[in-house]
């Protein structure tokens, strides 16, 4: 048995999409049920990974369908001033205390 290190998620998310797909006459809501099937799809090889059954960063184009550039500059941004944050932090409790 393979993944489980996300307790199949994927699974709900896949089944959630199905319904959105199949069961509405919306379009709307078709049109989110087949992102969320792009999103089951990496998180299942998401969970792939992380249960090392999959190589890691094979999950990346699976990932990478449903997120922008954008989406990844962003995340990169918002990253990069925790860092600053935590170095920030961590360079006041090295100074010395008068």
């Amino acid at each position: 048995m393979s993944g489980g290190s996300w307790n199949y998620v994927y699974e709900d998310v896949d089944g959630i999409a199905n319904t959105l797909i199949y069961n509405y006459h919306d379009i709307h809501r078709k049109a989110l049920g087949i992102l969320m099937k792009k999103i089951a799809k990496a998180l299942h090889d998401i969970e792939w990974t992380d249960s090392n059954d999959n190589a890691k960063g094979s999950e990346i184009p699976a990932i990478l369908a449903c997120i922008s550039q954008t989406d990844i500059e962003t995340a990169a941004i918002e990253r990069v001033d925790q860092m600053i944050k935590e170095l920030n932090a961590m360079r006041k409790s090295l100074q010395p205390k008068e």
